[in-house]
């Protein structure tokens, strides 16, 4: 594997901070977080915050549509972004400020990690992950052609009393939560009597999303 298509510990060590800072919010205050797009804006102020130091200029399309106040901004922008790419529109994405692309737009840039939040509620709802487990496992493809790196990370968050048997199917779960630098992670996190746990069950789900796109 080349330099070009692995993260480094730093920007790793970055986004599992800032997913761990929302997980630390979601169990001291569970019910701050109804709705998934609660979970998606905490997500996306701690990506901003803890990212900030990736600013950079992007090579793009449809730039100089944009009339910034001279003096008042240098045209840098920070990497976190939601809803990104069009046509694609991950929950939240991080662009790659190696890897800018003046053939297309900025609304439509390279993504370095892609990320998918799903929320299980204690009525039930919430939907299934295995959807955004093979979007993710689409891009990573297309990048691993590139010979560029990205990471998906598909998070699912189990409201306190979400029913058990939900989670039936979505078993073996590990403990190692560590990302990979180049590839998919799945992280369930929950709360329960013992506090919050985290878990990853990447390799069990991207088994069974394969299996049922070949079936």
């Amino acid at each position: 594997m080349s330099a070009n298509s692995e993260l480094d510990q730093l920007f790793l060590d970055r986004l599992n901070k800032a997913i761990n800072q929302v997980a630390t919010l979601f169990k001291k205050h569970p019910l701050d977080f109804l709705y998934e797009s609660d979970i998606q804006v905490a997500l996306y102020s701690a990506l901003y915050e803890n990212f900030e130091y990736l600013r950079f200029n992007p090579n793009a399309q449809r730039l100089k549509d944009f009339k910034l106040p001279i003096g008042q901004s240098d045209g840098r922008i920070n990497p976190v972004k939601t809803e990104y790419p069009s046509g694609k529109r991950f929950d939240i994405a991080i662009l790659d400020p190696n890897d800018s692309d003046i053939n297309k737009k900025i609304w439509a840039q390279p993504c370095k990690v892609g990320i998918e939040i799903k929320f299980w509620q204690v009525d039930g709802t919430g939907g299934q992950v295995k959807g955004d487990v093979q979007k993710l496992l689409d891009y990573q493809q297309m990048r691993e052609k590139q010979n560029r790196p990205f990471l998906g990370i598909s998070l699912l968050f189990l409201q306190p009393g979400t029913p058990e048997k939900r989670l039936k199917g979505y078993e073996p779960l590990a403990n190692n939560t560590d990302f990979p630098s180049n590839g998919l992670s799945v992280q369930i996190i929950g709360i329960n009597n013992d506090g919050l746990w985290r878990r990853n069950a990447s390799e069990w789900l991207a088994q069974q999303t394969r299996r049922d796109k070949t079936d």
